[in-house]
């Protein structure tokens, strides 16, 4: 018979179900098909009087050949630890038989259904069909209204990806796991490189008054560069279609192309929805700034 202290030397290290149960205990049926992952039994210990007392045992069942995983990171221990406490809280609650959180009952599957551990659609085909089968039309059939009510794949998979990434439990085979590693390396590039780009602002601006006692600058502030296109775009056009080159110029303006002006000022008004004028004005002879918007 096994003592108590020869219990305690196998919780949380690397042995197998039968080495942490008592001499005249047996794994049961649901340990026995643990082999080889980090999962829970629960075993009986010799008390000092004697006595005997159901225990929960968190035994960690590693893969034949396979090293212990190391989570340490530089200046993260608190991380490390909390992340322990969840994992071994996690292996409770497998444990005892609950399977009220989509964790779980991803575990659940994961455990009895290999399968499942390559494949998230496998995963997702199995867990409806065990804990959602009343959300389906048949074992093979889907009523789209119950879509709305089924658990999604993103939730199965993010579950399935905390279990096998974090505790390290239920691993796929290796090449699956190097495929997913790569997958995801190429979505978080794709994520960088699909940033939206950076909102710019067009600005025009002119001075008029060289020779003057006042100088002023003047300009127009594009909001969008949609709107720029599409005004110049339109600027072009109407150039062509009236036979217009010159410079649009405030000194150039005379009666017979008013029109042509008049009809800039109307793109702007068609294109320019977010469209700004803002000018300054500088005395020469001192240093009074006033501004006009």
């Amino acid at each position: 018979m096994r003592s108590r202290t020869d219990l305690q030397l196998c919780m949380g290290r690397t042995a197998t179900v039968e080495q942490c149960l008592p001499a005249h205990e047996s794994a049961t049926t649901d340990q026995r098909s643990l082999t080889g992952q980090e999962l829970p039994i629960t075993a009986s210990a010799a008390l000092p009087n004697g006595g005997r007392s159901r225990l929960a045992v968190s035994v960690l069942i590693a893969a034949r050949g396979t090293k212990p995983r190391c989570y340490s990171k530089p200046g993260g221990r608190r991380k490390e630890e909390k992340l322990a406490r969840e994992k071994a809280k996690f292996i409770e609650s497998i444990a005892a038989g609950t399977h009220n959180t989509v964790q779980t009952r991803v575990a659940w599957v994961l455990n009895r259904y290999p399968a499942a551990r390559n494949s998230d659609v496998t995963l997702q085909v199995t867990y409806w069909r065990t804990f959602d089968r009343q959300l389906l039309a048949g074992p093979n059939a889907v009523a789209l209204e119950n879509l709305y009510q089924l658990t999604r794949l993103t939730d199965i998979a993010r579950a399935r990806a905390k279990i096998q990434n974090e505790y390290g439990l239920f691993l796929a085979a290796d090449n699956v796991k190097r495929r997913r590693i790569a997958k995801d390396a190429q979505e978080r590039v794709r994520q960088v490189e699909d940033q939206p780009g950076l909102k710019t602002i067009t600005v025009y601006s002119d001075e008029t008054g060289k020779n003057e006692d006042h100088l002023i600058v003047g300009t127009v502030w594009f909001l969008d560069g949609m709107d720029v296109y599409q005004f110049t775009e339109a600027l072009k056009d109407l150039r062509k279609e009236r036979g217009f080159k010159d410079e649009l110029h405030f000194t150039r303006i005379r009666d017979q192309n008013l029109d042509s002006y008049l009809a800039v000022l109307d793109l702007l008004d068609k294109y320019a929805s977010t469209i700004s004028f803002r000018a300054i004005m500088i005395r020469r002879r001192d240093t009074v700034i006033s501004s006009v918007s």
